[in-house]
């Protein structure tokens, strides 16, 4: 199997306004605390002896500024997938939260689950099966025994996990996924396993 280490972003502009609804935003930059969180990430992975063969990124601001403060081998061979982008909240994105999750979405979501989805936006289903088609492509190329950085975003990592472990639209939505977090998964054809789920590594 792969090794993968899926990193959420370090704390973007976006982050700072939890009032509204994320996505994907990819013009969305990291804080100033967004910096200091990208490079304590790499010093934790270094120091705990974490060895790479490549970093993948996707393509938003935010991911990429993160995988350049944390990692030296990214400002020269970063890898940039589009399948690895945010979830997209289509009309919904960008919007008050207290004006898009009214009582008749909750019952939409609550009866819908996974296949969820706003009008021009992605489900977490869909998110999640892509993720795993391109992680799996990467471990097709990458071979058996490679170790590779993929920084990505909150839901489509635990949309991923969602799918390898049939986990539930609450579960997306409630588990915790703090900014620059280490998920730690191999993958091998279309199945996988989560060994390490979201390990925090600014407080170490």
């Amino acid at each position: 199997m792969t090794h993968f280490y899926l990193i959420r972003h370090a704390e973007s502009v976006a982050n700072t306004h939890p009032e509204l609804v994320g996505g994907r935003s990819n013009h969305t930059p990291l804080s100033e605390r967004g910096i200091a969180q990208a490079r304590r990430l790499g010093r934790f992975v270094r120091e705990h002896g974490i060895v790479y063969d490549s970093v993948l990124s996707s393509p938003a601001k935010r991911t990429l500024q993160t995988a350049r403060h944390a990692f030296h081998r990214a400002k020269r061979d970063l890898v940039v997938l589009g399948m690895l982008q945010e979830i997209s909240q289509g009309s919904a994105e960008g919007r008050p939260r207290i004006e898009v999750y009214t009582p008749g979405v909750l019952a939409e979501i609550g009866a819908k689950g996974r296949d969820f989805h706003f009008p021009g936006g992605e489900s977490t289903r869909r998110v999640g099966g892509r993720m795993l088609q391109c992680l799996s492509r990467v471990a097709d190329w990458s071979g058996d025994e490679a170790t590779l950085m993929v920084v990505t975003h909150g839901t489509a990592i635990k949309s991923l996990v969602a799918e390898l472990e049939n986990r539930s639209q609450r579960w997306i939505y409630e588990a915790p996924m703090p900014n620059a977090s280490l998920t730690h998964v191999e993958i091998s054809g279309f199945s996988g396993i989560v060994h390490d789920y979201a390990r925090d590594t600014q407080d170490d």
